[in-house]
């Protein structure tokens, strides 16, 4: 289960990075309403990729090392 939500997160992460190069075109209106979502939503991508880098590591971190048969902590 958590390998799924975590393959899930990356993917959502990885689709919110890409997100300008999908919208970006020529002549694109930055006088609509939802002009402000979509140019906001790169910067949203980059914290939310940071913010995950930072739950992953942090759980990393956590996990207790595993040692050798024999060996003493």
């Amino acid at each position: 289960m958590t390998r799924t939500l975590a393959d899930s997160a990356v993917a959502l992460a990885c689709a919110a990075l890409f997100s300008a190069a999908a919208h970006a075109h020529p002549g694109h209106d930055h006088s609509h309403w939802t002009s402000a979502i979509i140019h906001i939503q790169p910067y949203a991508a980059a914290l939310i990729a940071l913010a995950l880098a930072v739950l992953f590591a942090a759980r990393s971190a956590r996990k207790p090392r595993s040692t050798k048969r024999g060996e003493r902590r």
